[in-house]
């Protein structure tokens, strides 16, 4: 079973700055890009659902995620981060 590094009360209701930090910290403890770009993407939903402006959460660090090294689980949410490279 998998232990993921934030409760959904933390990923709802922290600020976005708190998070990002938080996010960009546990990977590199971690190194696990597949979680992270899983919370990246929680935190766009919670932007779409919410009257909370979050555009392009945690840009830099997808960004050299994605460039660096690409996994196999990773290439299934690149649709959702187009706007990161273009």
């Amino acid at each position: 079973m998998q232990k993921h590094p934030f409760t959904i009360s933390q990923m709802f209701r922290l600020k976005q700055k708190t998070l990002e930090k938080r996010i960009t910290a546990y990977y590199q403890t971690s190194s696990d890009a597949a979680t992270v770009i899983k919370l990246v993407r929680l935190l766009q939903i919670r932007g779409e659902l919410s009257t909370e402006a979050i555009d392009t959460p945690c840009f830099e660090l997808i960004r050299t995620l994605y460039i660096q090294q690409p996994g196999r689980k990773m290439k299934r949410y690149f649709f959702y981060f187009q706007a990161y490279f273009s």
